[in-house]
């Protein structure tokens, strides 16, 4: 994200500062990316990490209320804006992997996001609930993204309450979709309002449906699926399993499991910093050092599973009282599978 685009687009907004100040408008919008990544971190850690290789140059001191004033100061229109002229498939009609059957795939998917745990903030989002309290943790922000799968690109992306939920807020993404994309969904998404509604884009999707639905067999095809309707739709019913490969696919026979995605995040942090790409004339291959630090540090490969996958519940371990369960007593049972093989004599 050159300064020349971030300068253009403050003019455009109207945000460029109106005296010379320590934190200009263009600074404030890269701490502000800075703070994307370090989300942990309050805005003084994220200045030190954005600042760290610059120790030569001299720089002005920034004290924390200095930072929030800037922040306020720049608004949201920029940032907006900015996110406006970068989001998109950023691919080419012969980008490898950007497209299958000639079509663009792309995903929805939504996640959490802690925000801050003030009344304004409670009344307007509200609060989560448990067994113990009708209110407890941080108020939450529901970000849903639509993602260009080949370049990881996002392609657009809306936020709001936790409630009414995924399916009903994930429906503003419809205005980035159209004819020649494939959406793949979870099941969280996978209802008969949102799967139709990506129908009538003239988009293809393909979706995850939970197992407790029971969609009817219209017609079984000869590779075993069966053709179905899910409301007015006629759709087709796969049953399969699915890997997934990146970095590990330039090493002939390694194992796409032992790929960390803390390494790659990591190492992805590790360019801010760095400061590269600070100074206009820095060519830094992200890229290829983000895939050379996986490769370095590929995880060991993955044991059988012997037992079946839990939830883990982040709940007391006295909570066992509430939820009836005796825990004075367990049954075990263990079956061994005797497999015989025909000896060859010598």
């Amino acid at each position: 994200m050159p300064f020349e685009m971030v300068d253009e687009v403050l003019i455009e907004c109207g945000a460029t500062q109106q005296r010379l100040r320590k934190l200009p408008a263009r600074v404030v919008v890269y701490l502000l990316l800075a703070a994307a990544l370090f989300e942990e971190c309050g805005y003084p850690a994220v200045w030190s990490k954005l600042t760290g290789a610059l120790g030569s140059l001299p720089l002005p001191k920034i004290t924390a209320t200095g930072l929030w004033h800037a922040r306020c100061r720049l608004g949201v229109r920029p940032l907006r804006a900015l996110f406006d002229l970068l989001r998109g498939p950023a691919s080419a009609v012969r980008t490898a992997g950007a497209r299958w059957a000639g079509l663009l795939v792309v995903a929805v998917d939504g996640t959490y996001l802690d925000v801050a745990d003030d009344p304004d903030v409670r009344a307007k989002l509200g609060k989560g609930a448990n067994q113990y309290t009708a209110a407890s943790g941080y108020p939450q922000v529901l970000l849903i993204a639509l993602v260009a799968c080949g370049t990881r690109t996002v392609i657009d992306a809306v936020f709001g309450p936790r409630k009414p939920g995924e399916p009903v807020l994930g429906r503003r993404l419809m205005r980035s979709m159209r004819q020649g994309m494939v959406v793949l969904l979870d099941r969280g998404f996978a209802t008969n309002a949102f799967l139709q509604a990506v129908d009538d884009t003239g988009a293809d999707f393909l979706a995850r449906l939970s197992a407790a639905r029971k969609p009817p067999v219209l017609r079984r095809l000869d590779d075993g699926s069966f053709l179905s309707r899910i409301g007015t739709m006629e759709v087709r019913i796969i049953e399969c399993e699915i890997a997934i490969a990146d970095t590990t696919c330039t090493v002939p026979g390694t194992d796409p499991d032992r790929a960390s995605f803390s390494v790659a995040f990591q190492t992805a942090r590790d360019q801010v910093i760095q400061a590269a790409n600070v100074f206009a004339d820095t060519t830094v291959d992200l890229i290829g050092a983000i895939g050379r630090a996986v490769l370095e540090h590929l995880l060991p490969a993955r044991r059988l599973r012997l037992s079946p996958r839990a939830v883990k519940r982040p709940m007391s371990r006295y909570a066992y009282k509430s939820l009836r369960v005796d825990r004075r007593t367990y049954k075990a049972t263990i079956s061994i599978d005797i497999l015989l093989t025909q000896l060859i004599s010598p």
